[in-house]
């Protein structure tokens, strides 16, 4: 039977320029510890799909009521956690007629957020567009909203 230690045994790492610690505490019946780390850049160990994309939302008002077709609003995309490099969403738009968005934004590092300027155009009947977006990391994955554009 493995024999306990009489006091948590505790162990810290330091890596190079001090970026990393790591605190291991033990306490119980322990036999063996292995551990190993693999660094390889500053987005090393992290999940490559956290960044993905959760929602893509207009204003309450716009979900509500609409747009005035020749009016601007402001797109919200949020991100599940905090983005973990720098991100480019591309944006596909369905009806360029209707209203017209970037084709691409950029992220920084660390927002849960970001926003966008779409433009409508007059229309002459209520029409519907929608706009998605796509993180380039994980083209399998996107997401969209749907808006009505109003005479």
């Amino acid at each position: 039977m493995p024999e306990p230690l009489n006091s948590p045994a505790q162990s810290r790492r330091l890596w190079p320029l001090g970026r990393i610690t790591a605190v291991f505490t033990l306490a119980g019946a322990v036999t063996a510890l292995t551990a190993s780390t693999a660094l390889a850049g500053p987005t090393a160990g992290k999940n490559p799909k956290a960044d993905q994309i959760s929602a893509v939302d207009v204003p309450q008002s716009v979900r509500e009521h609409g747009i005035v077709g020749g009016d601007s609003m402001t797109v919200t995309i949020y991100f599940s956690v905090p983005t973990f490099a720098i991100t480019t969403v591309t944006l596909k738009n369905f009806s360029p007629a209707v209203a017209s968005a970037p084709a691409s934004i950029v992220v920084p590092e660390g927002n849960t957020t970001a926003t966008f300027t779409v433009t409508t155009n007059p229309v002459s009947a209520p029409t519907t567009d929608s706009i998605v977006a796509n993180d380039t990391k994980n083209p399998a994955y996107e997401t969209g909203v749907q808006f009505s554009v109003e005479p």
